[in-house]
């Protein structure tokens, strides 16, 4: 697993911290400025936030689906679990779970997948959860013929 970049900068900060208390012993005692031995040690606090929760992971939303440009709307479950987001819909077509990518942003956090099927093509996931809010699209392409755009919105499954 990659260390995340606050990860990283509390790590360097814990060793830049092990190297000053090494040379806190080392120091001349005759020396009275502030950084001579026995002066008050210098605490490091770490303002580095801790790696935000997934909104997604373990989750289930309820959403509302329309073709993009109109049409009748219909529901669908979207299940991300296990590193992987499932539709009610898309498994009733024969498409297999995709891996999806989650990244925290400003305003929430987005995230992208891509679920094949042996005889239907594919279908590219693309989203934003904020403020409890789940909207995206979903592209499906199919060989042969023009790929059909897809909107949905909806909140978590507990909430209904």
């Amino acid at each position: 697993m990659r260390a995340s970049f606050g990860t990283y900068l509390a790590a360097t900060a814990l060793a830049s911290l092990a190297v000053f208390g090494c040379n806190e012993r080392q120091r001349d005692p005759d020396d009275h400025s502030s950084m001579a031995a026995g002066a008050p040690a210098v605490r490091a606090v770490s303002t580095v936030p801790a790696e935000p929760a997934s909104g997604l992971a373990g989750r289930t939303y309820v959403v509302e689906v329309r073709q993009r440009g109109g049409g009748d709307s219909r529901i669908d479950t979207l299940t991300f679990a296990d590193g992987r987001l499932r539709s009610a819909e898309s498994d009733r077509m024969g498409f297999d779970a995709a891996e999806f990518r989650g990244v925290h942003e400003n305003i929430g956090e987005s995230f992208t997948a891509v679920a094949v099927s042996a005889g239907d093509g594919q279908i590219e996931w693309s989203g934003l959860l904020a403020k409890g809010r789940l909207d995206g699209r979903y592209v499906w392409k199919k060989d042969g013929q023009a790929p059909v755009e897809f909107e949905f919105s909806g909140y978590p499954s507990e909430q209904y």
